[in-house]
């Protein structure tokens, strides 16, 4: 709501509230002075004057009774006059100050001013009621004759000469009247807290995102970390803790998807985590614990740069060039006994890169024929194609992973789209009705023509895919200390920015009847970054993560890994001569994020909750009635004190809570009390439950939610 006066905006209940004045209204009162004396100075010089004394002759008797000196204004009145007029000074230039970009703590001077001013306002009309004459200062019937009589004159006509004024002219009286309305506006607005000055974000740093190929983003702007989010105010002036006031919303969005929070996982991996004779019974049974809530067993996608270096060989054919992995009708089969047990849905990438349309359709249609019913999430032709070009090599630990250069330079978005109008046609005409997905580009230059590639015709809607990292770390410094890319990873450039790229591509997606999904998602690019992705902030920033993006409108989200990642959520090896799993922090989060998520669930609103602020609140709404609230800060430093409103709830609840040593620590990291420790031989959770009991007073839950933490509230449905 605007209009050429006020700038309203709308508070986190959806009320307009008035903001400022227009900014505008500057520029026309300074052209408008400039204006009058302009004009003034024209009417002095040019403009015919009454002939005839100024004002009226003087009263020579009355006169000869006034003192040679007479003092018009006391000291007093003199320090009040100066201690306004710095008062009222001061509150224009920190008000101001910020919208010009200048950096200084003004809320403080500001609310000092402001005190002063309505302190030294409250002094004044004391002092002139029972001081001085106080009704000699206001305009009487006298000053309008004055007035009328003085225009008179002004403009050539005919009047009596204007008496001499007293002590206060009725200009200076005009100007008063002027000065105690602005004063009283000022004063209770600023105790009364409903008007608002909004500061323009100042930047700490400003980045281009580019790709390889030179492509570059729009500008990005980072907003400084650490500072506390909306709704937040200290305990105290030497505590540490800050309190958060949040209240949950009474109607729900539409239900998360079942299968939501997955994993993404490369070609030759695979029989690490799904098995390489049979299915890895660690594994499955950590599936099994996610899917407990009855959210639905993960997602689990094939693909990532494996994508384009494998191909279907049943016949044990000598390999092409760029192959380096065979899937053969043995490795189908460990995949079909792994999904009949587990029941997770699964999405496969077919090679693109090799150009072979037939080997690409007959391995959609083998997997097709093998796959249990229900359980092909979609086929994913090619990956990251707008690298095509570019070839890449970096290291993760001891592993080399190297990308080749499958297209010359030159190769363009409408090269890619005709080939993947042959690889659809191909697929389709073998195995008609098999779930197809296209996109997950590695730019933002590429995802631009989602539009385009989801009009292409075809016998049914094609699904789109992203790819997105909270880090790009391929390059990075090795003198960069681990807590550097930990407190990133927290700060909010590592969510607003994919998150709200991710919101635009899901709405296009739904525009045109298609599914929409993340299909690979971590912290950091390269394997990620050890001391970040493999540490408590992956498991905080992920669970925020999660939530955002099912809150953009995103249908699933996949976890990419690799054996020996340092982002992997779960790992596989040797420990102490046995095989075990290795589970990290991240898994945690998926951990966390399905506990809030049971089978029906629906996102519920909660606010105020900006994309920037260290403190984020989520909440859910299940079909029987409870509400369920994710706490998550992100602070490194500093505890957050949750005032929370939860209409329609009970009055108690229960909290369980993801904790860890720092956000460093990649180990100790428990969820409810339990976890996984170093290693687990069966992927059972291990470790006394804890759950903490919380009691609605005065009408509000208060949780203290310590730094680095997450806590989920569980709040059955009030009776």
């Amino acid at each position: 709501m605007t209009n050429f006066l006020m700038q309203w905006g709308i508070n986190p209940w959806g009320e307009d509230t008035p903001i400022h004045a227009q900014w505008g209204l500057v520029y026309v009162a300074f052209a408008f002075g400039i204006g009058f004396m302009l004009a003034h100075t024209l009417f002095v010089k040019f403009w015919p004057k009454p002939e005839g004394p100024v004002t009226a002759p003087v009263n020579e008797a009355a006169a000869a009774k006034v003192p040679a000196r007479v003092t018009r204004h006391s000291l007093a009145a003199r320090m009040f006059h100066w201690i306004m007029a710095a008062s009222m000074l001061t509150l224009l230039g920190t008000a101001s100050a910020p919208v010009l970009g200048l950096q200084f703590n003004w809320i403080e001077i500001h609310w000092i001013a402001g005190l002063v001013l309505s302190v030294s306002i409250v002094y004044h009309i004391i002092h002139a009621s029972f001081w001085l004459d106080f009704w000699s200062i206001w305009l009487n019937k006298e000053d309008a004759r004055e007035a009328i009589t003085r225009f008179k004159r002004a403009i050539g006509r005919s009047a009596p000469a204007p008496r001499k004024a007293a002590k206060y002219p009725w200009d200076n009286k005009m100007y008063h009247t002027a000065i105690v309305l602005s004063a009283l506006a000022t004063v209770p607005t600023g105790i009364d807290g409903s008007w608002q000055i909004p500061t323009v974000p100042i930047a700490f740093a400003t980045y281009r995102a580019i790709a390889e190929d030179g492509t570059t983003s729009a500008s990005l702007i980072a907003v400084p970390p650490g500072q506390a989010s909306a709704g937040e105010e200290p305990v105290g002036p030497s505590d540490d803790t800050l309190v958060a006031r949040r209240a949950v919303g009474t109607v729900a969005g539409a239900p998360i998807p079942r299968s939501f929070a997955g994993f993404s996982m490369e070609y030759w991996a695979a029989p690490s985590y799904l098995g390489g004779t049979r299915p890895n019974p660690i594994f499955a049974r950590l599936i099994r614990t996610l899917a407990a809530p009855g959210s639905g067993a993960p997602t689990i996608r094939i693909g990532g740069n494996s994508t384009d270096q494998t191909w279907w060989n049943p016949a044990a054919a000598p390999r092409p060039g760029g192959i380096v992995t065979d899937v053969t009708p043995a490795w189908l089969a460990v995949l079909r006994q792994w999904t009949a047990l587990t029941r997770t849905p699964m999405m496969l990438g077919l090679n693109l890169a090799l150009h072979d349309p037939a080997n690409a359709a007959a391995f959609g249609a083998a997997i097709a024929g093998t796959m249990p019913p229900g359980l092909l999430a979609a086929l994913e032709i090619g990956n990251e194609p707008d690298l095509y070009t570019q070839p890449r090599t970096f290291r993760v630990g001891n592993r080399v992973i190297a990308r080749g250069q499958p297209r010359p330079t030159g190769y363009v978005y409408n090269d890619y789209r005709n080939e993947l109008a042959q690889f659809r046609g191909a697929v389709e005409a073998v195995a008609p009705g098999v779930p197809l997905a296209a996109g997950g580009f590695a730019s933002a230059a590429w995802e631009d023509n989602e539009d385009d590639l989801l009009s292409q015709g075809g016998p049914g809607p094609m699904g789109f895919s992203a790819h997105t990292y909270a880090m790009h770390t391929c390059d990075r410094s090795p003198h960069r200390k681990k807590v550097s890319f930990a407190k990133a990873l927290l700060g909010p450039s590592a969510l607003a920015p994919p998150v709200a790229r991710m919101a635009q591509l899901a709405a296009v997606a739904a525009a045109h009847g298609s599914t929409f999904r993340v299909s690979e998602i971590n912290s950091a690019n390269c394997g990620g970054v050890h001391g970040a992705s493999d540490a408590l902030a992956s498991a905080l920033w992920g669970a925020d993560m999660l939530f955002s993006l099912a809150d953009a409108g995103v249908r699933g989200v996949n976890f990419h890994t690799f054996t020996g990642a340092f982002y992997a959520p779960v790992d596989f090896g040797l420990h102490k001569g046995h095989f075990a799993g290795f589970v990290r922090p991240l898994f945690y989060a998926m951990l966390l994020f399905n506990r809030a998520t049971p089978h029906g669930a629906r996102l519920l609103p909660v606010g105020p909750n900006p994309p920037t602020a260290p403190l984020k609140t989520w909440a859910t709404l299940d079909p029987k009635g409870t509400r369920r609230v994710v706490v998550i800060n992100k602070s490194p430093a500093k505890s957050r004190r949750l005032v929370l409103k939860v209409p329609g709830a009970a009055a108690r609840g229960k909290v369980q809570r993801l904790v860890g040593p720092s956000i460093i620590a990649t180990s100790g990291i428990t969820f409810g009390g339990r976890g996984y420790g170093v290693a687990t031989p069966d992927g059972k959770l291990r470790g006394k439950a804890k759950t903490e009991r919380a009691v609605r007073r005065n009408g509000a839950f208060r949780i203290d939610v310590p730094p680095a933490s997450a806590a989920l509230v569980t709040i059955s449905a009030g009776r």
